[in-house]
């Protein structure tokens, strides 16, 4: 047996195969799926970055919202906070800051549609900070956003897990 064609044809191309492919595909998933050209043909929109957020908050008791549905319901407080979204090709990271609460994603999706706007959809995990509203406590929510076709403005919903806190409202979003 030649010891020296084994080594080369069967462990040295595998490890070189694998070392190259795993630079090309850290530069592509870091980096290149952001240029322009190419994010259009992968179709995956860009929304990495920081955005301004301008929220509303509706809360009901659950036997009230049995009786009249969401009709009628009256925002219990506005708030401000910041977005921060760490974006690369297979991943994607949202962070929400304000003065009472931080959050961040666990789960998220992003979803092309008529190949115009996109819709984000995550799921997140809320932490308090201490001095937040007496109803205001740790929750897990979910939330949907959808973005304008240049991508510089968002707005939807959120709604957080009732055995939590039963609460939802709505968010803008504007690109910083």
């Amino acid at each position: 047996i030649d010891m020296t064609s084994l080594v080369e044809g069967y462990i040295l191309v595998p490890i070189t195969f694998s070392c190259v492919f795993g630079l090309l595909f850290m530069i592509y998933n870091n980096y290149m799926w952001k240029i322009r050209f190419l994010n259009k043909i992968w179709n995956v929109p860009n929304i990495s970055g920081r955005w301004k957020c301008e929220g509303n908050t509706y809360k009901k008791s659950p036997s009230e919202s049995q009786r009249t549905g969401c009709r009628g319901i009256e925002r219990q407080y506005s708030w401000e906070g910041s977005v921060t979204i760490i974006q690369k090709w297979n991943s994607i990271l949202i962070s929400l800051s304000t003065d009472k609460s931080n959050s961040e994603s666990f789960m998220a999706q992003i979803e092309v549609i008529d190949n115009k706007s996109c819709q984000l959809l995550y799921a997140y995990k809320n932490v308090t900070i201490p001095g937040a509203f007496v109803d205001m406590r740790g929750h897990e929510g979910i939330c949907r956003i959808t973005f304008s076709e240049s991508l510089t403005f968002g707005a939807g919903e959120y709604f957080t897990n009732p055995k939590d806190r039963l609460s939802y409202g709505t968010m803008k979003w504007i690109r910083v």
